[in-house]
């Protein structure tokens, strides 16, 4: 970023760039029989590139089904370090549809117009339930009620963050961050979308599925000392 007027730490005289843990969200809406067709681009829909439409034209609720202040961009001088994408099934009328929305569904996050930057498959996003506990060689020399304990603390840990998010099973995620685990930094005025392809259903729905998707890692935000 070019020409910067505020620091990125704690706060003090002068404004300043504070790090707060957030998400951006966007809401996808997934018809009975599927998300219709986008002119040469097969059924597909993109999030994050209109923060007061549906595709559709139904207005967005700021605060329900996005909390983006504007189209494709942060706004300066906002910063996002994005770490995980994450995918919240917000409603859904019979538990199957979920599976089969999810197996349907590509995702392809770009950035500035066209450049790739990472895809998956929505089969390749992990549900928060599974206890995901990696016990290098050293964990496992420990005596075992210190794995245990060790595995409790995670799970506690994991539990209290998303009992409140309306249980563990209807959230999944995805580690988007490099391969050394360097999160990947938003500029504020760059352009970003999330496009959701997806493949037709052997059969419509019982119900819409509604999916709430979550740009999960760090956003640094304009704050003042107090």
């Amino acid at each position: 970023m070019q020409n910067v007027k505020y620091e990125i730490g704690k706060p003090s005289n002068t404004p300043v760039l504070l790090p707060i843990r957030g998400s951006l969200t966007d809401y996808l809406i997934i018809p009975r029989e599927g998300i219709k067709e986008n002119g040469g681009f097969g059924r597909m829909d993109t999030l994050y590139a209109d923060n007061k439409n549906f595709r559709d034209g139904t207005p967005k609720v700021s605060g329900v089904h996005t909390n983006m202040k504007f189209c494709a961009t942060l706004g300066y001088p906002d910063l996002f370090d994005l770490m995980f994408i994450d995918v919240h099934v917000a409603k859904f009328s019979n538990p199957s549809d979920v599976s089969v929305v999810l197996r349907s569904l590509a995702f392809e996050m770009i950035f500035g117009g066209q450049t790739l930057y990472v895809g998956f498959a929505g089969s390749d996003l992990r549900p928060y339930l599974y206890l995901d506990l990696e016990i290098n060689k050293e964990q496992e020399n420990k005596p075992r009620h210190e794995q245990y304990e060790t595995a409790r603390e995670y799970f506690d840990q994991r539990l209290k963050e998303h009992v409140d998010r309306g249980g563990l099973w209807l959230w999944y995620q995805i580690d988007v961050r490099d391969k050394n685990g360097r999160p990947r930094r938003i500029e504020s005025t760059e352009s970003f979308r999330l496009d959701v392809k997806q493949a037709p259903f052997a059969k419509p729905l019982d119900g819409e599925v509604h999916l709430k998707t979550l740009l999960t890692g760090v956003h640094y935000e304009l704050g003042y000392s107090r």
